[in-house]
């Protein structure tokens, strides 16, 4: 975990097909007649000279598995590195190798539950070798073969790999997720699959799953590095224009979590961990960003979080090491369910303070918001951060899979900076306020996971304290824009209070509002 977070987004920007990002980008999205749709992205700097990031996106994960055929989707994927139609067994190896190319650094593939993807990354731009790394791709697309000896080798290794994630299933993480997944297909379609399913494949099972899924409609294909926009158009073509849909495909029909089934609190006990963790996790109902509004409004949130992170960090020395660390989260756990949490890991299981640590806080900066001056600081933090960052072609083609999957819009960082510099200088603090209160509004779930060696928590009590949060002193006023931290000998102020931890710190709270911990070191 980075020691401090800094606020990366980007905006949602509308491009047509074959616009340019600036003079050293282009991108172009297009659509073949069969409906395949591609995405190229040129683009040429210290980051990505010569390289070129290719990735085959199946719209299709574990969630379109029927009841019959779990853990197929992660099947598929494994076999089309077992042989194709014109690279069968180990040729299809061979001519990874030829390319310079490494199985699992240079190329590889990943399954999920709403979608598969398929990657491959050259350190070179020759275009014999991004034709042939094409070639490859169509054929994990269009052509997998699933011969009865193939998938019977290929079984116990897919089982063998079940079994290594066995152990994480009495985990506090995966009790967890398997808690949020509840009343919902997410449940019962973990990528892995179940033993028994995996073990019951056969060649024609497997096949079926894959013609139903593996078509050009279903298929993103995204090329971006320094590249030549019009030659990779022309190779692509070639390629999969002769792709035909087959007439038993499926469309993927998005699902989501049911929030209703969620509880609205959970305790865990864990053989692994050796303290505890108490997180408060706000769920929200809404669609992804799509418009350049809607994203802008995530970024003021955004804001609001990092500072709510560093106002919970700088607490943690008032409970004299019991919370070794607090922190905000947000992620999507599915297409329209935005969670947003606020975590405390402690070294033991002192649960009520973690949980007056964080009531308090979630309960003062939603009465009374941040101030100018921690708006002022994050947004430096954000414009130094983003006038160093350069885009690589990986960059660029996880944004283009977001894009694809998700509607999140392409921008390069060259353009991404120039609108930072002029937007979030008009941001307000009262703008953080309201958008953060917006994520901040619904009753929040407790969730706790402990050592199994520690005593549980008091639901009750914990309960009790987040309906009840202690009043903690208000943050001090933000500068004015030309004020300046100076000392100055002639103004003498006071000490109101000293404090004598634990620890060996004093606290001494001042009369001007600063709290000051000293620790004498050798």
């Amino acid at each position: 975990m980075m020691v401090r977070t800094y606020i990366v987004v980007l905006l949602l920007l509308t491009f047509l097909s074959g616009c340019s990002l600036n003079d050293k980008y282009q991108l172009n999205e297009a659509v073949l007649s069969n409906g395949l749709t591609t995405t190229i992205i040129q683009n040429k700097n210290s980051h990505s000279n010569n390289e070129v990031d290719l990735r085959l996106l199946i719209k299709a994960g574990s969630l379109q598995e029927n009841d019959d055929e779990l853990g197929y989707a992660h099947f598929v994927e494994h076999m089309a590195f077992n042989g194709t139609r014109d690279f069968p067994k180990n040729k299809l190896i061979d001519a990874l190798n030829q390319l310079g190319i490494t199985f699992g650094s240079h190329a590889n593939a990943s399954t999920h539950f709403d979608h598969t993807e398929y990657r491959i990354k050259l350190d070179t731009n020759e275009p014999e070798r991004l034709a042939q790394a094409i070639s490859i791709l169509k054929q994990w697309a269009a052509f997998i073969e699933f011969k009865p000896e193939d998938v019977k080798a290929e079984i116990p290794i897919i089982v063998q790999e079940w079994k290594l994630r066995e152990p994480t299933l009495e985990r506090a993480r995966f009790k967890l997720r398997q808690a949020i997944y509840e009343g919902s297909r997410f449940a019962k379609r973990y990528p892995s699959g179940t033993l028994e399913s995996i073990q019951s494949a056969t060649p024609e099972k497997l096949s079926a799953f894959f013609q139903r899924w593996y078509t050009p409609s279903n298929t993103h294909l995204i090329v971006s590095g320094d590249i030549d926009t019009a030659s990779v158009k022309k190779l692509i073509k070639e390629q999969f224009e002769s792709w035909k849909e087959n007439p038993v495909a499926e469309s993927p029909v998005v699902s989501d979590l049911n929030l209703d089934a969620v509880p609205d609190h959970v305790s865990f006990s864990d053989s692994v961990m050796l303290g505890s963790e108490v997180s408060l996790a706000f769920a929200v109902k809404g669609n992804r960003p799509q418009t350049l509004n809607e994203r802008e409004q995530q970024l003021l949130w955004e804001i609001g979080l990092d500072i709510l992170k560093q106002r919970l960090a700088k607490r943690i020395i008032a409970t004299q090491g019991k919370v070794t660390n607090a922190f905000t989260n947000w992620s999507r756990p599915s297409p329209n369910i935005l969670h947003v949490g606020l975590s405390t890991i402690l070294s033991k299981n002192d649960y009520q303070e973690a949980m007056h640590l964080l009531s308090s806080e979630l309960a003062h900066i939603k009465s009374n918001g941040i101030t100018k001056q921690e708006l002022d600081s994050v947004r430096n933090a954000i414009l130094n951060h983003e006038s160093s960052q350069q885009d690589s072609s990986s960059h660029l083609a996880s944004v283009a899979v977001d894009n694809a999957l998700y509607g999140r819009a392409i921008i390069d960082q060259p353009s991404w900076y120039q609108r930072l510099k002029v937007e979030l200088p008009q941001v307000t603090a009262e703008q953080i306020n309201v958008a953060l209160n917006s994520v901040l509004s619904s009753e929040p779930h407790i969730i706790v996971s402990h050592s199994d060696k520690l005593s549980p928590p008091d639901m009750p009590q914990l309960k009790q304290i987040l309906s009840n949060p202690k009043k903690v002193q208000a943050a001090p006023e933000a500068l004015a824009d030309n004020d300046l931290w100076i000392i100055n000998p002639e103004i003498k102020g006071a000490i109101k209070a000293e404090t004598k931890h634990q620890t060996g710190a004093d606290e001494w709270q001042l009369n001007n509002g600063i709290t000051v911990y000293y620790k004498h070191n050798d």
